[in-house]
């Protein structure tokens, strides 16, 4: 099994690691850029980024047996939640899936031009010092959708996903909340947290939309969405098109 340590501790165990890795360009170097127009550059050290959110390092991953593999930066956020939001049809009974709209301007997206484009996801966002994750994912979904009554809340076995294990060390607490769609099933959102939109869709739109990956409503590729998604047919077999 493999384990991170620091760039200092690597060259403790081989001083010449960095160096013979420098020639392929191989190593993470964090550039700073200064008043001249120059950039400072820092190779093989120590360094962090942080923030009351979490921080970015570099580290060095090594094996079991002390075998100096690679550097990369690794990101630690802190703990977070997340939420699959549905509710039953008044109707007919038939089971709809919240799909959130958000801007995203931090990644930009294969073909789209501009600065900015429409995600697709899932209510989110950090836990706060002393709640719970379930405190936490109550109040994501009310802040993020105005949605303040439940139903109730399904917490998974083994609930906490993570979209990037290789680079993000944080994990976040998945809870399945129901609604009362007669209640919120038109709800609307505006302006908050850059949410553009919040819609429930049946499940044959929903599989329709995560097949084509993008249309008007946005991009439909978020990982961390998708694989609460499958997490909750798991937990909801039923649901699934026969």
């Amino acid at each position: 099994m493999s384990s991170t340590i620091k760039p200092s501790e690597a060259l403790k165990v081989d001083p010449e690691f960095f160096r013979r890795r420098r020639e392929s360009g191989e190593n993470w170097v964090l550039r700073v850029p200064q008043p001249d127009g120059t950039w400072q550059e820092f190779e093989g050290v120590d360094w962090e980024i942080v923030s009351r959110f979490g921080k970015i390092e570099n580290r060095v991953v090594a094996t079991s047996a002390g075998e100096l593999k690679y550097d990369r930066p690794i990101i630690t956020m802190r703990p977070a939640a997340i939420a699959v939001l549905w509710g039953r049809e008044p109707k007919d009974k038939g089971i709809k899936v919240a799909l959130l709209t958000q801007e995203c301007c931090t990644v930009p997206y294969p073909g789209f031009e501009g600065d900015s484009f429409a995600v697709v996801s899932m209510p989110m966002g950090f836990v706060e010092e002393g709640e719970t994750g379930f405190a936490a994912t109550k109040r994501e979904v009310e802040e993020e959708t105005g949605i303040n009554e439940i139903l109730r809340c399904i917490r998974p076995a083994h609930p906490f996903v993570n979209s990037a294990t290789s680079f993000i060390s944080n994990w976040a607490e998945l809870h399945f909340i129901e609604v009362d769609l007669a209640k919120f099933g038109e709800t609307t959102v505006a302006g908050e947290e850059q949410i553009l939109g919040l819609e429930f869709v049946t499940i044959p739109e929903l599989l329709s939309r995560i097949r084509r990956g993008k249309g008007a409503y946005g991009v439909f590729r978020d990982l961390t969405a998708l694989g609460a998604l499958m997490m909750f047919f798991a937990e909801f077999p039923g649901v699934w098109p026969r």
